[in-house]
């Protein structure tokens, strides 16, 4: 009892997950090159305070424009173990991201800088 030749080889399961794996890694890729601006403005809208917040500071900002073009950051506010109560306008940065960041402008505009004794 021999087996033909010409039968169709099995193909084997962990062979079809690595594919699987492999197809969702690439769309996730593509999905992270596609929305790389809100992504990153993301996460510096949400990493930032909980950053501060693990240092004991609670930290309130809105971001604004491209990141890699211009980016501003507006009603700053921190309080916290630090500091009482701090307030800075805005802090704006304008730069061009695909030149290597040759030039790189940094305003900051102070609002209402408060700051109460202790």
């Amino acid at each position: 009892m021999s087996v033909p030749s010409d039968a169709p080889k099995k193909t084997r399961r962990w062979w079809k997950w690595i594919k699987r794996l492999l197809l969702a890694g690439i769309a996730l890729l593509v999905l992270v090159v596609v929305f790389h601006a809100p992504l990153l403005r993301w996460t510096i809208g949400y990493g930032g305070p909980k950053g501060a917040e693990m240092a004991g500071i609670k930290l309130k900002w809105q971001v604004d424009g491209s990141v890699l073009g211009d980016l501003r950051l507006s009603g700053i506010e921190a309080s916290g173990s630090l500091v009482e109560r701090a307030t800075i306008g805005e802090l704006a940065a304008d730069y061009d991201g695909r030149r290597k960041f040759y030039s790189v402008k940094v305003a900051i505009r102070f609002g209402m800088v408060q700051r109460s004794s202790c």
